[in-house]
């Protein structure tokens, strides 16, 4: 399937540029290549983030869909005096 693509300009530092040139290199890719892959992965959905981490579809929608009362954390009475480790 071919994609289409867009081409972009932007103006960065030199040094920055060489940065990129030598990381593309070393990956054996064109440096349009590597900045695409860049992109891509800083891109990503909030549902493609979780997919890739593992989680169901839709499990972060679930997050305060509960009419139920708040959680809450109840007393933990005083700490325990301990002897120091050292």
């Amino acid at each position: 399937m071919t994609q289409l693509t867009t081409q972009l300009q932007c103006d960065i530092p030199t040094e920055t540029a060489a940065r990129l040139q030598k990381k593309a290199e070393e990956m054996n890719l064109s440096v349009s290549k590597y900045i695409t892959q860049l992109l891509q992965k800083d891109l990503r959905t909030d549902e493609e983030l979780a997919k890739d981490n593992g989680w169901p579809e839709g499990f972060f929608d679930l997050y305060g869909s509960t009419q139920d009362a708040p959680l809450e954390r109840p007393h933990q009475g005083e700490h325990q005096a301990r002897e120091p480790l050292l």
